[in-house]
């Protein structure tokens, strides 16, 4: 028998104040370690590995009769257990928002030793009392299950565009997000895993996005509206986040309004994404132009804000000569 473990953070639910709260999923459950529990701590810290096992944290427990055959290397010969908690964390974050964290994981093995899994990007103790916790009742654990089993039965899961939106979505999910202190490298991730599913060509990049995402998510204009505002704001915090430029004051109390609502859009284009679109990547892009492409008209205006650009007339009657 295999065991696996992981430390669970900024979680909440409703539980029996004497023995914490407890959620049941189909492949696994969640226990909180209740305040006052010295016992679970202590016996925690010695499993973990670690001191940093405290009250109100959250005990992920999953048991395997055999470690399941990875296709990958397997060092410490418990196959894909590692594999399978990190698709538990992404699963868990698609299916609602909040900052929910696997903080460390451990294997037991059949001997009854166990093996520590080295901290890495994904996985970690980065992000601490997060104020968006991750809220989740019993009776809502089964939906999560049916949208997991949705979710990893569709083409395009294992596909390398939808790996490259996973990774940076949950690269996103691990940073502190804070306007009030310029903490805003979430939403650059998070634009980039919208990119990876929806634009694969290298210019118009944000009308592209937009444009696919609310022709893909809204089936009326007035939503599809919506969401192109909505994106069109979130890319252009992106850009100032990535070319410098600081945020106004004006900039964090609208980004500090808006991101609940950019946690949901991420999520929702994301999962329609992968329930829509085909693993194949010339599949993909062919679908993809089908729902939004650039026309000659936006390429013709393009064309003219870059000729206003130049000051050289030389360069200017050359390029009008050529362009003739």
């Amino acid at each position: 028998m295999y065991t696996l473990y992981v430390l669970v953070r900024n979680l909440a639910s409703r539980g029996q104040p004497l023995r914490g709260a407890q959620l049941r999923f189909r492949d696994f459950r969640l226990q909180e370690i209740r305040q006052g529990d010295q016992a679970a701590v202590r016996e925690l810290r010695r499993l973990l590995r670690t001191d940093d096992v405290n009250y109100g944290d959250w005990l992920l427990e999953r048991e395997y009769q055999d470690a399941p055959p990875t296709a990958g290397q397997d060092p410490a010969g418990v196959g894909r257990i590692p594999i399978d908690a990190e698709d538990t964390l992404f699963l868990l974050r698609l299916f609602r928002p909040g900052d929910l964290t696997f903080a460390r994981l451990a294997i037991r093995l059949p001997n009854d030793s166990c093996v520590i899994q080295t901290s890495y990007r994904m996985i970690g103790d980065s992000l601490n009392n997060s104020i968006f916790p991750y809220v989740i009742q019993q009776d809502e654990c089964a939906s999560c299950d049916r949208f997991a089993d949705d979710l990893v039965r569709t083409p395009a899961w294992g596909s390398t565009w939808f790996a490259v939106a996973r990774r940076f979505f949950l690269y996103g999910g691990v940073k502190e997000f804070s306007p009030t202190w310029d903490e805003v490298d979430r939403l650059v991730d998070y634009t980039v895993a919208l990119e990876a599913a929806l634009v694969p060509e290298r210019d118009f990049l944000g009308a592209r996005l937009r444009n696919r995402a609310a022709r893909l998510i809204s089936a009326d204009e007035n939503g599809a509206n919506a969401v192109v505002r909505q994106i069109r704001s979130l890319y252009e915090f992106r850009s100032k986040s990535v070319h410098g430029a600081p945020l106004s004051g004006q900039s964090r109390i609208v980004l500090s309004n808006e991101w609940p609502g950019f946690e949901s859009l991420v999520r929702v284009v994301l999962v329609e994404a992968l329930r829509t679109l085909p693993a194949d990547d010339d599949e993909r892009i062919a679908v993809l132009k089908r729902i939004y492409d650039v026309d000659d008209n936006h390429r013709a205006e393009k064309v003219k804000q870059d000729f206003r650009s130049i000051t050289d007339e030389r360069i200017r009657a050359r390029l009008i000569e050529e362009l003739s």
